[in-house]
């Protein structure tokens, strides 16, 4: 016990929520290498992840509908491609990007269906913005209305905004970029009608 990085507090609870988890997953928790991990925390953290790793699975299975209905639409929401010298904005594309998004910044984007029915009807898309030097790693995520092309929110880690004043500008100039694009697409030149 002296040995793990958990405050005395939340040692024994973390433990017992570690051992149930555990045995929900098979594991012998009878076994003094299962039951006495030399680090708690981690294992802790692992048996959850584990866990929400299977009941995503699960919910993905029931959002196979919408998930075509998404990809159905992705040709529309390619016109929020963006990038500058230091960011760039990719289009969701799938229920399980959502999910993930919102597992790994801590917010609810992919809790549930509720965004993935909106990209679905086409009302707004979600988009995630990233730091150019590392675009594996969640950053922002934004939800665009496909009406208006306006952005609707954006946020990071938590439903926090950190650098809020450097993005929001470099929001506005994806949104200035995007609605330039929208009018040049539907701009007609004039019918000569004799």
């Amino acid at each position: 016990m002296q040995k793990q990085t958990i405050p005395p507090k939340k040692l024994v609870t973390t433990w017992r929520d570690y051992l149930r988890m555990a045995k929900e997953e098979g594991y012998n928790t009878e076994d003094d290498i299962v039951r006495l991990p030399k680090d708690l925390k981690a294992r802790h953290d692992y048996m959850v992840e584990l866990g929400n790793e299977r009941a995503d699975e699960k919910r993905l299975k029931r959002y196979i509908k919408l998930d075509r209905q998404i990809k159905e639409r992705l040709a529309e929401a390619k016109r929020y491609f963006w990038e500058n010298d230091k960011y760039m904005i990719i289009p969701a594309g799938t229920c399980e990007e959502l999910i993930i998004e919102g597992r790994t910044l801590h917010h609810c984007v992919g809790r549930d269906d509720y965004y993935m029915k909106k990209m679905a009807a086409g009302e707004s898309w979600i988009l995630f913005l990233r730091k150019k030097e590392n675009l594996e790693k969640a950053y922002y995520t934004v939800e665009i209305s496909m009406k208006d092309d306006r952005i609707l929110q954006y946020y990071s880690e938590f439903d926090r905004q950190p650098n809020k004043t450097t993005i929001s500008k470099v929001l506005e100039k994806f949104e200035q970029s995007v609605k330039c694009r929208h009018q040049a697409r539907i701009t007609v030149p004039g019918a000569n009608i004799a």
